[in-house]
């Protein structure tokens, strides 16, 4: 699912945290470890380090919600938001390959880790468009006649050999597309499932259709 607004921010966070995180420094190299603890001391207390220090941003960029999750709670208590905003963290990189590059091998090396070193999980399944639908009771959205137009990749773009399509064929296939998409929150939303959230689904599922053309349609030429 696309990353919204609210989760951009936590994004923003693990991004910032994973920057300064002298984790695979330290984890990786024998001499972080082997002249004053274990390897296994030396992870678990990188990651306890990385994790408080995601806590410490969130204080500093809203420091009421930050304070609600510092406040006479352990790293146990917050199991839960290590586990939203990680999960965050792979979503993106998922749907947006070429980001992260530095950053997330060092997240994923500290998740494979972490298992070993703390007593809580820090993972969480990904949030997908099926397993949102499926929560909130939507699913019947994937089997709508009109989603196939809702989810269509617009591009102006043409193939070898085929004439680009003219500047009206694409703003009549937008305009197409935007009106499959209000009929289907029309029909749609309900009290579990929200116009956001069928407006979401739908976007996801066609930023999915337009990464596979733009990919796609070089090696067709080939």
């Amino acid at each position: 699912v696309r990353i919204s607004a609210e989760e951009r921010v936590y994004l923003r966070l693990l991004e910032g945290a994973l920057e300064v995180s002298e984790y695979t420094d330290k984890v990786d190299v024998v001499r972080g470890w082997s002249f004053r603890n274990s390897k296994h001391d030396t992870i678990r207390e990188e990651i306890g380090d990385m994790l408080q220090l995601l806590l410490g941003l969130v204080v500093a960029g809203n420091y009421k919600q930050g304070t609600a999750l510092v406040a006479g709670a352990d790293m146990h208590a917050n199991a839960a938001f290590f586990q939203k905003v990680l999960e965050i963290g792979r979503r993106f990189k998922i749907t947006n390959p070429e980001k992260m590059r530095c950053s997330y091998g060092k997240l994923i090396y500290l998740m494979q880790d972490a298992p070993s070193a703390m007593d809580f999980s820090v993972k969480a399944d990904i949030r997908t468009v099926f397993s949102v639908l499926t929560e909130k009771k939507g699913i019947a959205l994937l089997e709508d006649e009109d989603t196939a137009q809702a989810i269509e990749a617009v591009s102006n773009v043409a193939g070898y050999g085929e004439e680009a399509p003219s500047r009206a064929s694409i703003e009549a296939r937008a305009a197409a597309k935007q009106l499959a998409i209000k009929r289907l929150c029309e029909k749609h939303a309900s009290k579990t499932l929200s116009k956001e959230d069928v407006e979401s689904t739908l976007a996801s599922l066609s930023d999915f259709n337009s990464f596979v053309d733009s990919n796609r349609r070089p090696v067709d030429d080939m």
